[in-house]
C-alpha cells in the first residue's frame, strides 16, 4: 500500500490566496493533499467553509478526501455540503469520505453522498431520523411535517440505492430506512454492521 509521500500528487487547482484564512499552515497542508475535514458540529459556519473549499478543489478534476469526525447537527447544512459534493463529483472530483471516532447523523448522510466510504477500525456510526421544532399554529404544524416527510422519503431512498448489501436484502429496500428514518431512536452501526448494511465500502485496520 502507498503512502501520501510516494503516492502521486494530483495538481491542487487554482493559486490559493494565502493572505486569507487559507495562509494557516495546517489548512494550506490538506488542502495541498485535497483533504478537508468534517469535525465539529454541522451548522451554517461549518457547511459554509467547507462548501467554500469542496467547490476550490473541484476545480480541478481529481480524487477529495474529507475526513469526518462529528456528532451531526442542521439537517440544511448538512444538504449544502451533499450538493457541494455532488457538484464536486459533477465536475470529475472522485470523494473518499473517511470516517474517524464517530460520523453520525447529518455526517452519516455527509458519509454516504461519498463515492469511496471508509471508517476506522474503533469508529461508530449513527442514523437517525430528523427532528425539528417548530412555533406556529396548526398551518405551520401541518407545512412542517410534510416536509419532514418528504425528506425522510428523499433519503430512504437514496440509502436503499447506495446500499451495497447483497442484491435482494433487505438494507437496500426503501420501507427499511422508511422505518429508521421515521423514528428519532438513534441506530448504533460499528464497523462490522456498516459492512453488513452496505453503509461503508471499507474498514481500515
Amino acid at each position: 500500500m502507498r503512502t501520501q509521500d510516494d503516492a502521486p500528487r494530483p495538481a491542487l487547482g487554482p493559486k490559493l490566496d494565502t493572505g486569507t484564512r487559507y495562509g494557516d499552515a495546517l489548512k494550506f497542508s490538506a488542502l495541498q493533499r485535497r483533504e478537508v475535514y468534517l469535525d465539529s458540529y454541522v451548522g451554517e459556519d461549518t457547511a459554509s467553509i467547507l462548501v467554500r473549499e469542496i467547490s476550490f478543489l473541484a476545480e480541478t478534476p481529481a480524487p477529495i478526501t474529507i475526513r469526518i469526525s462529528s456528532n451531526g447537527g442542521s439537517v440544511e447544512s448538512e444538504l449544502a455540503i451533499v450538493d457541494a459534493l455532488r457538484a464536486a463529483q459533477r465536475k470529475g472530483c472522485k470523494v473518499i469520505g473517511e470516517v474517524y471516532g464517530h460520523g453520525m447523523s447529518a455526517a452519516f448522510e455527509v458519509l454516504q453522498a461519498c463515492d469511496v466510504r471508509r471508517m476506522g477500525k474503533s469508529a461508530i456510526l449513527m442514523v437517525h431520523g430528523i427532528t425539528a421544532w417548530t412555533v406556529g399554529d396548526l398551518r405551520d404544524l401541518n407545512a412542517e411535517q410534510k416536509l419532514l416527510a418528504r425528506l425522510h422519503k428523499d433519503q430512504a431512498a437514496f440509502h436503499a440505492v447506495r446500499s451495497t448489501a447483497p442484491e435482494g436484502s433487505k438494507y437496500r429496500t426503501v420501507e427499511f430506512w422508511l422505518k429508521i428514518l421515521e423514528s428519532a431512536t438513534p441506530v448504533y452501526l460499528f464497523p462490522d454492521d456498516a459492512l453488513e448494511w452496505g453503509v461503508v465500502d471499507e474498514v481500515e485496520e
